[in-house]
């Protein structure tokens, strides 16, 4: 049968060598065959000084390898050091084809191509690129190509957590690598997995919004999560996300920022994966909605859209939704219909991230998300929030709800209080300044008349001066006594009266108004101030005048 078929073979040469022209036979009946072992053909000589030499890997594939004239034809291959790394990277690449090439054809994937048979290149983008070589000599060419050979990284991300990367802005694209990351001592198990390679950013909201945080664009299984605190062993988990569902196993998540704290941003690898990280930041921007009194309530952009015509007696913002009382009904607006929610009169309401609390006085205390339902029978005086914690005052006392549950917190009566991120600070009034994180630390002997906050640090105004609390040390940064103040991220902007309105940061003081307002407030990273019933946008720069009627009430809301 073998026999046959061999005479099969050199019969088809015969007649492909006389009718189509080529092939190097010139005299048919010298060619000779040799197998190996296995029966397996292993040379062809045409006895003219053309053969083909087959050799076969473990596999049993074979290569066939044409001599013309005692040549035989490249064998292409190359190696390259290094082939993983960041970018700028430069790499150098080494010819190691078989039969003696004489030309070398390089292309590194990147667009850029060489002739030299040992050339460097520099890749100056991250990505993943296929190399190919195409080797040559006077018996022809063979071509080589190596998949995703070179792999190019962003520059390593910070690794510890106390060097985390610092970014600022309402919308980030930032880029690092964790190829080379660790986990720390104590550092948490971020979405719940054991991670390995994790890299730290850091950001200080200058706004209270909803930001989306994602890994879309990622080349790995990527984790995320995002925290509070001041060590990586003592972290605070405000969201995490394995996985969202996009490709490669990226993460995304959402949480509710608070102005002026700042938060951690963790990103790992599922299971110490690693490879490049394409790391994406958005705030929802904000809009202000004023209440003009009898001209009703508007909406501001940029530009003035009335959303209602009647005068509500109070403003709250929740989610993604404006909250109006209107004679004494509470109506929500979603950035295009206004909907009754409650048909009860209401004394005061707090949003904390997606839910709405609403103080209904006699009848207790109501959670709103999609639904009503009852938390306290009874009717607090004042309710505020620290770290996603209600905070009710009742008959002067503190009682902390934590979804569930309402906990005594504190048995001395309090005049005012303030969260910072997991912190809540309250004013004892005689009995000084206390700051509590599931247990009490007095923090100032003295009574403020006001608190404050702004990047982090607790502001207080005691005998009408300025001090700022970093969580060791109270330092006096203002001798003239003061009206109002607000944070935006890491600037405390303060009213100082007949002086006008300075601004702090860095230590530092910077006039920005010679006028004294009645009002200042804060949207989407931007000043607003009420001179004279008319209102004022301050972006850093210059003051404009936004609006010509006087205004009531004003409150910061994402409604777009």
């Amino acid at each position: 049968m073998k026999k046959n078929i061999i005479n099969y073979f050199i019969f088809i040469s015969v007649i492909s060598s006389i009718f189509l022209g080529f092939g190097y036979i010139k005299n048919a009946y010298s060619i000779s065959y040799t197998y190996d072992s296995l029966a397996r053909l292993t040379k062809v000589d045409y006895g003219n000084g053309v053969y083909i030499v087959y050799t076969y890997d473990e596999g049993g594939n074979v290569t066939r390898n044409e001599t013309v004239g005692g040549m035989l034809l490249p064998v292409a291959d190359f190696t390259a050091t290094p082939s993983t790394g960041s970018s700028p990277l430069e790499v150098s690449f080494a010819d190691q084809s078989a039969n003696n090439p004489s030309s070398w054809a390089w292309d590194f994937g990147d667009g850029e191509y060489s002739s030299i048979q040992n050339p460097i290149h520099t890749y100056t983008a991250a990505g993943k690129y296929n190399v190919t070589l195409t080797a040559s000599n006077s018996a022809g060419e063979d071509t080589k190509t190596k998949n995703a050979y070179i792999y190019v990284t962003y520059s390593e991300a910070k690794d510890p957590f106390a060097e985390a990367n610092l970014f600022t802005g309402f919308d980030s694209q930032l880029t690092g690598a964790n190829l080379n990351a660790t986990k720390e001592n104590g550092e948490p198990n971020h979405a719940g997995n054991l991670g390995g390679k994790s890299v730290w950013w850091k950001w200080v909201a200058t706004v209270n919004s909803k930001v989306s945080v994602d890994t879309h664009g990622s080349d790995f299984n990527t984790l995320l999560a995002v925290y509070t605190g001041k060590s990586v062993d003592k972290l605070i988990c405000i969201a995490s996300n394995d996985d969202d569902g996009s490709s490669n196993g990226n993460s995304g998540l959402s949480f509710f920022a608070e102005n002026g704290l700042t938060y951690y941003i963790a990103v790992d690898g599922y299971n110490e994966a690693s490879g490049n990280i394409v790391f994406n930041f958005n705030v929802l921007d904000q809009q202000i909605v004023v209440d003009f009194a009898d001209k009703g309530l508007w909406m501001y952009d940029g530009k003035w859209a009335q959303i209602a015509k009647n005068n509500p007696t109070a403003l709250e913002a929740y989610d993604k939704k404006a909250v109006g009382n209107f004679s004494n009904y509470l109506y929500e607006y979603d950035g295009n219909t206004w909907n009754r929610i409650a048909t009860t009169s209401s004394e005061s309401m707090l949003g904390i991230g997606a839910e709405l609390f609403v103080d209904f006085g006699i009848n207790g205390v109501y959670k709103y998300n999609n639904g009503w339902r009852q938390i306290a029978k009874n009717n607090p005086t004042i309710i505020s929030s620290y770290h996603r914690n209600l905070v009710g005052k009742f008959d002067g006392y503190l009682y902390k709800y934590d979804g569930n549950n309402w906990v005594r917190i504190a048995t001395t009566p309090s005049e005012s209080m303030l969260g910072i991120g997991a912190e809540l600070f309250v004013d004892f009034g005689i009995n000084g300044v206390y700051k509590y994180d599931n247990k009490w630390t007095q923090v100032a002997k003295n009574d403020p008349t006001a608190l404050s906050k702004y990047n982090g640090k607790l502001v207080g105004k005691f005998s009408g001066y300025l001090y700022e609390y970093d969580g060791n040390i109270w330092t006096r940064i203002a001798t003239n006594p003061s009206e109002d103040m607000v944070g935006i991220g890491d600037t405390l902007f303060v009213d100082f009266g007949d002086k006008g309105v300075h601004k702090y940061i860095n230590k530092g003081w910077l006039q920005i108004a010679k006028n004294n307002p009645t009002i200042l407030t804060t949207y989407n990273g931007k000043l607003v101030g009420k001179f004279s019933g008319y209102l004022y946008e301050y972006d850093g720069n210059i003051w404009t005048r936004i609006a010509t009627n006087p205004s009531e009430d004003i409150i910061a809301v994402s409604l777009k």
